[in-house]
């Protein structure tokens, strides 16, 4: 069918002035994608303006999920970048703290101390497992 000659008269102004509004409505659209940083985290940057949008995300996986619903028509809706970067930043302060809770039972020497970093260190663990689980289900 396709292959087959027609005849018909295509009005040439109106194909182009559809074409003409089809072209505007994509590039009203704003497009988003990811790249690892220095840091060996993601960010999410704008196309048009390269601008980052959301940055040190700790997972591929959040990060492509993002930019996945950020290209989808009604982004508006159904994303808060705000409370994802509040998310990644709860993640990095734990991961952190978990660090120094580490070094700390390492270097010393008081038995007391090293009671007070072990419960702590398990509040972090415990905040890092929820918020991963959150970024990773984002």
């Amino acid at each position: 069918m396709v292959t087959k000659h027609s005849k018909k008269k295509i009005n040439r102004k109106k194909l182009a002035k559809g074409l003409e509004h089809i072209t505007n409505n994509v590039a009203k659209r704003q497009g988003y994608f990811f790249r690892k940083n220095n840091f060996n985290f993601y960010d999410i940057h704008n196309l048009t303006t390269n601008q980052k949008v959301v940055f040190d995300i700790p997972f591929q996986r959040t990060a492509l999920a993002v930019t996945k619903i950020l290209n989808s028509k009604e982004h508006e809706r159904s994303i808060s970048l705000d409370r994802l970067q509040q998310k990644c930043q709860l993640f990095h302060k734990h991961y952190n703290d978990t660090i120094f809770y580490n070094h700390t039972l390492e270097t010393s020497t008081d038995s007391f101390k090293k009671q007070m970093v072990i419960s702590r260190i398990d509040l972090s663990v415990a905040y890092l497992r929820t918020i991963k689980e959150d970024l990773i289900n984002y």
